[in-house]
């Protein structure tokens, strides 16, 4: 057996007298099969001190990239910052680059310099596009590893995605808001921020899965490319809602919800209930006022530590089985809001 520490560290550790640890490391004499295991795994516990000790020192600085809603990027931002200062066995910092709208040359563009310039790791929500994930199989292939964020970019050789399982979630909604509307007939406003967003289509998907059986009884609108911006979803919902009488729902998957609302009240809708998403800060005060139902979301912050324990693995510095799960689907009403 090589000889790694000093034995009065292995006897320490293994709660072994000095002269039997001795007998065992350098083969003195015949030894128990028992005492001979616990040597050896005293060993591999002191190999895995030394090698924490030395990643502690480690300091790794992530990319995050997002186009979302400043709303929305603060309390990821804020979720972060949160996270990583107790995350273990190294320290993190991250860059931030947020942006409420951001056009494809200006995403590739920002990922051409990070490709260029070196990062740890590199966390997206951006369109799932084409180029876009062209650009990320470039920067993977770079040695970065890459992970999708709330909305997946599935082609690019991402290292995973984090986030809640969008069908899923668009399905919950449309099973509440069924039960809700029992055997009523009439019209569901369904708003999403943009068309390219993956995770916006998977929930619209799981949504309309739900109402597939009541084709005569439900029609569903659809709202899209106001890209959660108050200003551009009052323009878009005012104008689809003037031509609309019986609105009894609304679903909104992409945001936006006090242009929604605002829109929904001047044109007379006899709206009851409304699902929106995520606890920004807009959402919650909402949920308090009672001007919407329900809120689904996910743990951002579990998101955000689970996010850097993927770049620590690829770092090799949590083990390669390491694994995580899709977020819990979470649903806030007035009764019980979530401190995040």
């Amino acid at each position: 057996m090589k000889q790694k520490f000093l034995l009065k560290s292995i006897a320490y550790q293994a709660g072994l007298s000095l002269a039997t640890v001795d007998r065992v490391v350098h083969k003195r004499g015949n030894a128990k099969q028992e005492t001979v295991l616990r040597v050896q795994e005293a060993i591999r516990e002191l190999e895995k001190q030394r090698q924490t000790a030395q990643q502690a020192g480690k300091a790794f600085i992530l990319d995050v990239i997002m186009e979302a809603p400043g709303r929305f990027s603060k309390e990821v931002q804020k979720s972060f910052e949160k996270e990583m200062s107790g995350m273990r066995p190294a320290s993190f910092r991250c860059r931030f680059h947020l942006n409420e709208i951001m056009t494809v040359s200006q995403i590739l563009a920002l990922l051409n310099k990070i490709r260029q310039r070196g990062s740890h790791g590199l966390i997206l929500k951006v369109p799932d596009l084409p180029e876009i994930n062209q650009a990320v199989q470039r920067i993977v292939a770079a040695g970065i590893p890459v992970v999708s964020f709330v909305t997946d970019i599935p082609q690019s050789n991402r290292l995973a995605y984090i986030g809640m399982n969008n069908y899923k979630s668009g399905q919950t909604a449309g099973y509440l808001m069924k039960k809700f509307l029992g055997n009523r007939s009439g019209q569901i406003l369904l708003t999403l921020s943009r068309d390219v967003f993956q995770g916006e289509e998977e929930r619209e998907s799981g949504f309309k899965s739900v109402f597939s059986d009541t084709p005569n009884q439900i029609t569903i609108l659809r709202l899209s490319e106001g890209r959660g911006d108050d200003t551009a979803t009052k323009e878009l919902a005012f104008e689809l809602l003037s031509r609309e009488k019986n609105i009894l729902a609304v679903y909104s998957a992409g945001g936006g919800n006090k242009a929604i609302l605002e829109s929904l009240g001047k044109t007379k809708q006899p709206c009851q209930f409304f699902i929106a998403h995520d606890l920004d800060r807009d959402n919650v005060r909402l949920l308090q006022q009672g001007k919407i139902s329900l809120v689904i979301y996910h743990n951002l912050r579990q998101d955000a530590r689970r996010a850097c324990q993927l770049i620590l693995r690829h770092h090799r510095l949590l083990p390669s089985d390491f694994t995580v799960s899709p977020s819990e689907i979470g649903i806030a009403t007035p009764y019980n809001i979530p401190r995040l």
